[in-house]
Formats: C-alpha cells, sequence, structure tokens
C-alpha cells in the first residue's frame, strides 16, 4: 500500500511541466468539482492567442491554466509564499470569479507574511483580486487526491508510481473511523460478536462469490472491521493462514484498466472485499481478481442484493453466488440514545424541507402568474432558494400534493393567495428573502 509519506516524496521532486500536466489532468478529470466541472476544457501551452502562457524555460515554474472565468496558476518552487505574492499582482486588475493556486509544497496552516504581519493566504487572495472563491492546493490536499482510486493512473503517469487499489484491515478501519457517514452507534462488544458470528459462517473457498448484506449495512461494514481485527490477533499468535484486502472506497466509475492483479497476494489465501457492492455500477470487472487463492465477498444493503447479483452476472460467464446474511445483526436492540439521534435527523430534513416549500409558495405568489416554463424566472427562484433544477421540480409536486396550489396548463396559481401573500411580507420582513434578489 503507498503510504501519504511516498507520494508527497514523489511529488517534491516533480518538474514544473509535469507538474503543471498533472494538475490539469486532475482538474480535467473533476477531482475539484467544487472549483471546476469534470471534462472541463483547460488551455494548455499554445494555445491562448493573448500569449498570456509562454514556456519560458523547463526549469521555470510560472506554468498557468485558464478555464473560462476561473484561474488557475500552478508552481513548483519552494518558497511558494513569495511565487503566490507573484501571482497575485500579475493577476491584481483582472476580473476572477474564482482564483486556484497550486503548489507540490507543503503549506501549513496556508499563513503568509505580508509587511511583516502573518495573515491566511485565501484571504490574502480574496482582499487582493476581489473575488469570493480562492482556493490554495498544497500537498495535503493533492495527497488526499491521488490516494484515490479514480485517479491512480495519473499518479501513475506523473508520479511514477504503480496503481495501490487495496487497503489493509488498518486503512479500512481509518475510512469507517474517519467518514462521519459511516459512523456507528452499536457497542464495540456487539459489533465483536457479530464478528464472531460472521467469521463461523465464513469458510474460505476460492470456488464461492460471496454476496454478505444486511438492512443494517453501517453495522455490517464495522463488523467486518472487527472480523480483520480479530484475524489479525490470531495471525500474531499464530502462522499467518490468510489475508484480507479491501477496495478503498466505493465508487460508481473506477477506471480498473490500470489495476494490476498483481496486488492481491497469489502467494497466500486472501479475501477480497468489494464493499459498497450496491454503489459500483462497472461491478462485473472486479470479478478480474477472483484467482485460484482469492474468494471475492461484494457486501451490500441488503434492500440492493437482487441489482448486485444482476451486476455480477453481467460479465456473461457462469458464475455461482452464494448468500450470505447475518441475522443477529438484525436482531440487536435499538437504545434509546439511538432513536432519539435518528428521530433528530428526519426533524431536521423536514423543518429545512418545509421551510422551503413556504419560501416557494411566497416566491410563486410574487411572480403570479407562474409560468411553469418561464426559464428566467425559474432561474431567479432558484438562485433565491439556492437550489438546483432538480429541487424545484420537486417543490413543484409537493405544492401541487400538498393542494397549496394548482396549475392550468402552463401556469402555476395558488388556492390560498392570501397565505401566500402574508407568507412572502413576513419573508421580507425578517429579511430572509431580499426584494433585490426577488427583482434584479
Amino acid at each position: 500500500m503507498v503510504s501519504d509519506q511516498q507520494i508527497i516524496q514523489k511529488l517534491k521532486t516533480i518538474d514544473s511541466c509535469r507538474f503543471e500536466l498533472m494538475i490539469d489532468n486532475l482538474f480535467h478529470q473533476g477531482a475539484f468539482p467544487e472549483i471546476v466541472n469534470s471534462n472541463a476544457s483547460i488551455e494548455i501551452f499554445g494555445v491562448n492567442v493573448e500569449k498570456e502562457r509562454t514556456r519560458k524555460s523547463s526549469l521555470r515554474s510560472d506554468a498557468e491554466l485558464i478555464t473560462g472565468e476561473v484561474k488557475i496558476e500552478s508552481s513548483t518552487q519552494e518558497n511558494w509564499q513569495l511565487k503566490l505574492k507573484e501571482v497575485i499582482k500579475k493577476n491584481k486588475d483582472r476580473v476572477i470569479k474564482k482564483f486556484v493556486f497550486c503548489t507540490n509544497q507543503d503549506t501549513g496552516s496556508k499563513q503568509i507574511s505580508v509587511n511583516r504581519k502573518s495573515i491566511d493566504a485565501d484571504e490574502y487572495c480574496r482582499k487582493n483580486l476581489h473575488c469570493n472563491d480562492c482556493f490554495i492546493i498544497g500537498q495535503q490536499i493533492l495527497v488526499l487526491q491521488l490516494q484515490n482510486p479514480i485517479f491512480f493512473y495519473i499518479r501513475r503517469n506523473f508520479l511514477n508510481i504503480s496503481e495501490d487499489f487495496f487497503y489493509s484491515v488498518e486503512g479500512y478501519k481509518n475510512v469507517l473511523n474517519q467518514n462521519s457517514s459511516l459512523v456507528c452507534s452499536v457497542d464495540q462488544s456487539e459489533i465483536e460478536r457479530y464478528a464472531k458470528v460472521l467469521s463461523d459462517n465464513l469458510t474460505f473457498d476460492p470456488a464461492q462469490t460471496i454476496l454478505l448484506h444486511n438492512d443494517d449495512y453501517i453495522t455490517l461494514l464495522h463488523t467486518i472491521a472487527a472480523l480483520g481485527c480479530q484475524q489479525i490477533n490470531n495471525d500474531l499468535q499464530n502462522t499467518i493462514s490468510q489475508d484480507l484486502c479491501f477496495i478503498k472506497w466505493p465508487q460508481n466509475r473506477v477506471n480498473l484498466e490500470n489495476v494490476s492483479t498483481s496486488e492481491v497476494n497469489d502467494s497466500i489465501p486472501t479475501i477480497v472485499f468489494i464493499w459498497g457492492a450496491h454503489e459500483i455500477s462497472n461491478l462485473s470487472e472486479y470479478l478480474m481478481f477472483n484467482k485460484q487463492k482469492a474468494m471475492l465477498i461484494f457486501v451490500c444493503k441488503s434492500a440492493f442484493k437482487d441489482d448486485v447479483q444482476n451486476k455480477i452476472k453481467n460479465f456473461g460467464g457462469s458464475i455461482t453466488i452464494q448468500d450470505l446474511y447475518i441475522s443477529e445483526i438484525d436482531k440487536r436492540e435499538v437504545s434509546t440514545d439511538e432513536r432519539e439521534t435518528h428521530k433528530q435527523k428526519i426533524n431536521t430534513v423536514v423543518e429545512t424541507l418545509t421551510e422551503i416549500l413556504l419560501k416557494y409558495e411566497a416566491l410563486v405568489y410574487f411572480y403570479s402568474p407562474f409560468y411553469t416554463d418561464d426559464s428566467g424566472v425559474k432561474k431567479k427562484i432558484r438562485s433565491v432558494l439556492q437550489i438546483d433544477q432538480n429541487k424545484l421540480n420537486s417543490l413543484n409536486k409537493l405544492l401541487l400534493q400538498n393542494d397549496l396550489a394548482s396549475i392550468t396548463g402552463r401556469i402555476l396559481w395558488l388556492k390560498q393567495p392570501v397565505i401566500a401573500k402574508e407568507l412572502l411580507n413576513d419573508y421580507l420582513d425578517n429579511k430572509t428573502l431580499n426584494i433585490d434578489d426577488l427583482i434584479t
């Protein structure tokens, strides 16, 4: 498994041209969706007709990338703070909506020295370029992206790092512990008990392909981690009899072309866990790891098990899938705290949705008659509510289903305009809706 430190060492020695091309590839493939959409057109050397970009020499790190109204600068200079200030000075009088500075250096706390004062680099960029969105991308952020299986081919091509598609038990545990959406509220002693049940029901047989599933999916994932830890403890006392490995993260689109089957140990029996199988579209491709000394276990939510089975069988060969379900997990008692936490989450979602729906009703009154195919009005409403078109379409349905409005042809009109008017006035009075945003 490639460590973060190994990637950092490679980044430290990369030349400026390869670094820029690597950044180009990361942006183009969607590594930073909050900055640039995937497949964005990013200019390369020699394209800009204004000749803003020139390669003065192979050793100079003054490369810059431009895409739309986003300005992306890259530098391999050791003194990244000095380079950042030079770049800011160069772009000071330009109209830029988003500014990005990429460096192969460790930016630490991102504090830079200006006039003998220490200030935040992001704040310095925003103040001098007059743009809301500024991003400083250094070693730590780049390492995080380059540890994503989607971008393994990028680090292989530009950092000469071989593929690393799997985690050890420890790496898998870290993913569970560090991701807020995978937090498990079940007591560890219970998890250990489920792991023992799983171990008793799991016999190594490379001829079998296992579909391991449960309704309580998060608990199942932590049960697998406990199983791995139990095995490690056993191996410390005895000779290693079996290896476990885990895909790093379930992805809808992971390119397996550059993943080597040698990552699965040929010399020792290995259980390969493809967890999050219900989130992976190209699932049958994982059968490439179904080797003589490897048993594949696809892990998913029970609700999706039929869908997962169909995806596995899509490769066209004959394959037997063994169903494995740990009923003890679903028999557990839910604690009062767990129930209350769940209730609070639901209440938060419902309250947020209700508030958005009421604001939408007020906006329909404001824009009355509201033509549902009026792109200009819809754009204003989306902007005011800060939602996308799919969410707006959902609100349309809710507004009708809740009998708050009726639709005639292309016109949406309210059955209770007096209430909608009162709602609108309330929102304007308490400043949660800005009249300037509604009419501009």
